[in-house]
């Protein structure tokens, strides 16, 4: 595994990538034999591991630390271009899944791979750059309001760290964390909300660009869920409150008698005293 603090990032650029890979799919097409045609494969998958590395580690950093001008530069290009370097890997996948050489490719290669590109085409389409550029952005949005900080006992601190204090032994302190998080998401629910309605009206409407019904059925693909749909989600659901459900409300009764409570408060999130 690689260290995280031992990447060296950089900027990939579209267009020199867009070239490189227009290249190697002509190369895939023209291969002679299976090791060349491997080979090529190869070098294609690496460019793409490449791209999903630089990409999760900008998000990574920006993540930690909102104030690096750096990352949040370069997050801003990613979510502007992150879209179009997904739709260039389109014909490989086309390619890959009619393959001459697809049964060696199975003997080289795990079939879960060929179910991941299957996947991929189906929630691939230009048709959406613009509505996923969007969409970044108001992934980023959220992001940005989750890590505003408020006065909290003569200190700025984040949403996060204050929410670090709900399991603390003092009552008084869980409940002055829980209120001033509360206080928080009340008074930026027109933000949340509108963030919420609008990721909502888009990722619809990106389904329905590619034939599905709604964002539902899309989620099913862009998530990977291989082996099961949302029948047998709502069957995990109905589980859940079946069997669940019930177990959670025991652990109150047990959780009111080792805290000695007659009764459990929102603030009461601890187990034991």
């Amino acid at each position: 595994m690689i260290d995280f603090n031992r990447i060296k990032y950089e900027r990939i650029g579209y267009d020199k990538t867009r070239l490189t890979i227009d290249d190697l799919i002509n190369k895939l097409k023209d291969a002679s034999d299976y090791s060349e045609y491997l080979l090529v494969v190869k070098k294609i998958n690496d460019i793409h591991s490449h791209i999903e590395e630089m990409f999760d580690y900008a998000d990574i950093r920006n993540m930690r630390d909102l104030s690096d001008e750096f990352y949040k530069g370069e997050i801003e290009y990613w979510n502007a271009y992150k879209p179009k370097f997904d739709l260039l890997f389109l014909p490989f996948y086309e390619e890959m899944n009619s393959s001459r050489f697809k049964d060696l490719l199975l003997e080289n290669i795990p079939s879960n791979f060929f179910r991941i590109i299957e996947y991929q085409m189906k929630i691939t389409t230009d048709k959406n750059i613009d509505l996923q550029k969007r969409e970044n952005e108001l992934k980023i949005q959220y992001r940005n309001l989750n890590k505003t900080k408020v006065l909290y006992d003569g200190e700025e601190r984040t949403i996060g760290s204050i929410s670090g204090l709900f399991s603390s032994k003092d009552m008084i302190v869980r409940k002055k964390a829980h209120d001033t998080v509360n206080d928080f998401y009340y008074e930026h629910r027109n933000e949340y909300t509108s963030i919420l309605f609008e990721l909502v009206s888009l990722r619809n409407q990106m389904a329905r660009n590619l034939g599905f019904n709604s964002y539902v059925e899309y989620s099913l693909y862009s998530l990977k869920r291989f082996g099961y749909d949302y029948k047998d989600i709502s069957s995990f659901r109905d589980n859940i409150v079946k069997f669940i459900v019930p177990l959670c409300m025991k652990m109150n009764e047990l959780k009111k008698e080792e805290l000695g409570l007659e009764k459990l408060e929102y603030f009461d999130t601890i187990f034991f005293e």
